[in-house]
């Protein structure tokens, strides 16, 4: 008896699988193009443009990435933001910023990013009025390649469904989410 006591304790324990929680389908978005979907206006690369101190950038990753160029005082750079049309080719100019230093920036672009996205729901009513829309739900900003401000994964992924399943931080879907109940408080 004392031997099997011994190989039942030594046994591998079962563990019992607790049966998963139904997660409502949260808003997901990625790009800006007409195939992203519904929501693809709560992009940063959506052609919404915002005016920041005296500004106007023909979108908040303009504007995201001429703070950059700004902050490490690459002037080229800049000059060259300012006159991009596209968001995509202002992405690409941003990782070229001279002078660049992540630890600095990591400090800085989370303020940056807010300042941006506020300005554009605030300039914007429609958009402000489509977030409040989405009432209670998860916002997730949906880019396999990027574990900061999205999911880390994308919309056509199953677990994209799931929050509980995302890898990424998602820092742009809960800024949204932060705005989201800061306009209906003051509603």
């Amino acid at each position: 008896k004392k031997e099997e006591a011994v190989a039942e304790a030594e046994a591998p324990k079962k563990r019992k699988l607790k049966k998963a929680e139904p997660e409502e389908e949260p808003v997901l978005f990625s790009g800006p193009e007409e195939n992203k979907g519904d929501y693809r206006s709560f992009s940063t690369m959506s052609n919404h443009p915002v005016e920041i101190d005296g500004v106007k950038y023909p979108s908040v990753e303009h504007y995201f990435q001429a703070m950059k160029a700004t902050e490490f005082k690459d002037e080229e750079t800049l000059k060259k933001i300012l006159k991009t049309k596209t968001s995509k080719a202002v992405k690409a100019l941003g990782n070229k910023v001279q002078n660049y230093n992540e630890d600095k920036w990591n400090d800085k672009r989370d303020e940056v990013m807010e300042k941006g996205v506020r300005a554009k729901f605030v300039q914007h009513p429609e958009l402000r009025k489509r977030l409040l829309d989405t009432e209670e739900k998860q916002i997730g900003y949906s880019d396999a390649r990027d574990v900061y401000w999205s999911i880390g994964t994308s919309t056509t992924q199953e677990k994209a469904k799931f929050p509980s399943k995302w890898r990424g931080l998602n820092k742009l879907g809960k800024l949204l989410m932060k705005l989201r109940k800061e306009f209906r408080e003051e509603s």
